[in-house]
């Protein structure tokens, strides 16, 4: 995540013919390798924080690497008489692992909500899944609940009680929200990044009832911030709205189809 800071403008009248980008401390508890390059690839320096690099006008890539984490590499234009101040946090190495722990897969499963859908003309219900979170909330697709008549969910092996509501959809991003009638404490945090190559867990539903876990990797994020999840494997047992979770069992996405998510 490499935010900038507003530019410092040029003061009236300035003739600066250079400008300058400056490194602003670290937020990281780690020391960060911030490269800058032209945009012919050709390195210029080494950035950082207090003096800054004063550079002639024009485009230039920056690389920034640390120990424990994955790079990031952004382009950022640099104007005469301007002051641009960067700022970074990383992602830590550890989303690319393919471990989960088992108080994390635990708790995911706990905050996994079974999904029974009946339609009308079907002899018997359809099963889906959805992700618990904000204490009242079950994130499922579209399609898993598209066209129901009565929607039904077991959480944790109990039954929930009381009429649920589907508080809203967006048919489009293949997403809705389904209402609890009352708050539970079981809860899936919602991850705020996501990066190619990172692992995620797939959960499977046997007979709508028993989780389990597939493995897979982020093949790439389409169309960010609003598009699909393309996962290397398919989701083992899995069942429309399957939450797919990090490695610290924050919700990644929602499993729609084959390596779709």
């Amino acid at each position: 995540r490499p935010p900038s800071k507003p530019n410092t403008p040029p003061t009236r009248g300035s003739t600066a013919s250079q400008g300058q980008l400056r490194l602003d401390p670290s937020p990281m508890s780690v020391p960060l390798n911030v490269t800058v390059l032209s945009e012919a690839g050709t390195p210029v320096g080494q950035l950082i924080a207090g003096p800054g690099l004063t550079l002639a006008p024009g485009t230039f890539e920056i690389q920034v690497s640390a120990s424990g984490f994955l790079p990031a590499r952004i382009s950022r234009e640099v104007l005469p008489g301007v002051t641009l101040t960067l700022s970074f946090q990383l992602t830590s190495s550890a989303v690319v692992s393919g471990t989960i722990s088992e108080a994390a897969r635990q708790t995911v499963y706990r905050s996994t909500a079974a999904l029974s859908v009946s339609r009308f003309g079907t002899p018997a219900p359809a099963c889906a899944a959805g992700a618990v979170t904000s204490g009242r909330l079950v994130l499922t697709s579209y399609a898993a609940i598209r066209g129901g008549d009565n929607v039904t969910a077991t959480i944790a092996g109990a039954a929930v009680p009381g009429d649920l509501r589907v508080a809203a959809y967006d048919a489009t991003s293949n997403l809705a929200v389904i209402y609890l009638p009352t708050a539970r404490t079981d809860s899936m945090p919602i991850s705020s990044q996501i990066v190619d190559g990172q692992s995620v867990w797939g959960v499977g539903l046997a007979q709508c009832r028993t989780p389990s876990d597939a493995r897979a990797a982020v093949d790439e994020w389409t169309q960010r911030p609003l598009g699909a999840l393309k996962l290397s494997e398919t989701v083992a047992q899995g069942v429309p709205g399957s939450p797919v979770v990090d490695y610290v069992g924050r919700l990644s996405g929602i499993w729609t189809a084959g390596t779709g998510a």
